[in-house]
């Protein structure tokens, strides 16, 4: 079976993934962070941002193009950028 992106995520450095289904966009999952992290005013710029497959792992932004591709997912944009981004999806 061929891995599918389901969602947006974001990868803290302390190990911390914090994801949501489609259709949310990374702005709705920084949002989380910062909830999540209110001691610290940069925890969201020290994420990673990328994506979850429905085998719910996460991969970046460059990985989650190249899944996406290969498993025939709508892609409303330029195919040629190295990066996804939720706009391409849905």
């Amino acid at each position: 079976m061929t891995e599918r992106i389901i969602g947006v995520a974001a990868k803290h450095p302390d190990g911390g993934v914090y994801s949501l289904l489609a259709p949310a966009r990374h702005g709705q999952i920084l949002r989380l962070v910062i909830a999540a992290y209110p001691d610290d005013p940069n925890a969201a710029h020290k994420c990673i941002q990328g994506f979850v497959t429905d085998g719910f792992r996460f991969v970046g932004r460059e990985e989650a193009r190249n899944i996406a591709d290969a498993a025939g997912q709508s892609s409303h944009r330029d195919k040629k950028l190295p990066e996804l981004f939720s706009e391409d999806l849905w």
